[in-house]
């Protein structure tokens, strides 16, 4: 590829590889550095359904007593909670998921085992371990072998149709602030309204207080709305519609870039 210069692969897995019917992970190694990102989505009579997913380092994945954290997690009538799971090892890899409400309670726990440089998903993660209902919960995922294994955990998430990709801070991204670039109150095409849910985790073992202060589009933010809050360690909490419930903006159109910062 020349410099200063993009490409793009249509359907990767059936027009590169000639594929019908496969699912998995991609490794995308260059002798110069690149940006890689993918989206995996499906058609429908109004458009398409999809997520986006960026490229990660091989440093960003987990190795052997480290650990990552998955937050925003429901299993109930409108969501559901599929994990997947990708290693960059030549080893064989084992690892143990515990999963927990949002108060800290502990759910269950799910192992998992993956081949050398293999991937899997596991669907509806919460029911695999006996949890028929839940609004708000977490997962913690630690590597469970010995040698030079790595593993990256992924979250997708989604609604009766389509499913977005989350995934909490993993080793030394626990940040005391966090920019999230694009948040909304706004409603969008095909009668459709877009918003935003925030969650807010502690993995530490001391009370944090925190605020989220909300960067309004197109404006001067030098004094932005705020709400100050405060959680336990060891727990999470979900903002539901967190531009228009919990930072208090009326009507249906407000676009915003809200960031979390310790006092």
């Amino acid at each position: 590829m020349p410099p200063g210069q993009a490409v793009r692969l249509a359907d990767v897995a059936g027009q590169l590889f000639g594929l019908s019917k496969s699912a998995g992970a991609l490794i995308v190694s260059s002798s110069q550095p690149l940006l890689a990102t993918s989206r995996t989505s499906t058609g429908s009579s109004a458009g398409t359904l999809g997520q986006f997913v960026p490229g990660l380092p091989e440093s960003a994945a987990l190795t052997a007593g480290q650990e990552s954290r998955l937050i925003q997690l429901s299993e109930n009538a409108g969501y559901r909670t599929n994990v997947g799971f990708a290693s960059v090892s030549a080893t064989p890899i084992s690892a143990t998921i515990t999963l927990y409400r949002a108060s800290g309670e502990l759910l269950g726990k799910l192992p998992v085992t993956l081949p050398r440089f293999g991937s899997a998903q596991v669907t509806k993660i919460l029911p695999k371990i006996g949890v028929a209902s839940v609004d708000d919960a977490f997962a913690v995922g630690p590597l469970g072998h010995a040698g030079r294994a790595v593993l990256r955990l992924r979250l997708g998430r989604g609604q009766r149709l389509g499913r977005s990709p989350h995934r909490a801070p993993g080793p030394g991204e626990r940040l005391r602030a966090a920019l999230h670039p694009a948040v909304a109150h706004n409603p969008g095409l095909n009668g459709t309204m877009w918003r935003t849910d925030l969650e807010v985790a502690n993995p530490g073992a001391v009370q944090a207080s925190y605020r989220i202060e909300l960067l309004k589009s197109n404006q001067d933010n030098s004094t932005p709305g705020a709400a100050t809050f405060i959680l336990d360690p060891g727990t999470s909490r979900r903002y539901l519609d967190v531009v228009s419930d919990v930072l208090g903006l009326p009507g249906p159109a407000q676009s915003a870039s809200p960031r979390r910062r310790a006092p």
